[in-house]
């Protein structure tokens, strides 16, 4: 996300939605690239964001222990 962030800013005149979808094309993750198509989502900006979201979310999701009480 940091690199086409990174990519796009160097690019004059750069057009948001050639950059949009340049970032879905690079997507490896399949459930963030259905996500952000589900959502129609259409601007760069908004992308990064719910990507990082998503990454945030997965992150947390992970921990071993996540959703567990002390006991």
């Amino acid at each position: 996300m940091i690199r086409v962030n990174s990519e796009a800013i160097l690019i004059p005149d750069l057009q948001d939605g050639v950059a949009y979808m340049a970032f879905l094309i690079g997507l490896l993750p399949r459930r963030v690239k259905f996500s952000l198509v589900e959502s129609k989502v259409m601007m760069l900006a908004e992308a990064l964001r719910r990507a990082q979201n998503f990454r945030h979310a997965m992150e947390i999701c992970a921990r071993d222990d996540f959703g567990q009480q002390d006991n």
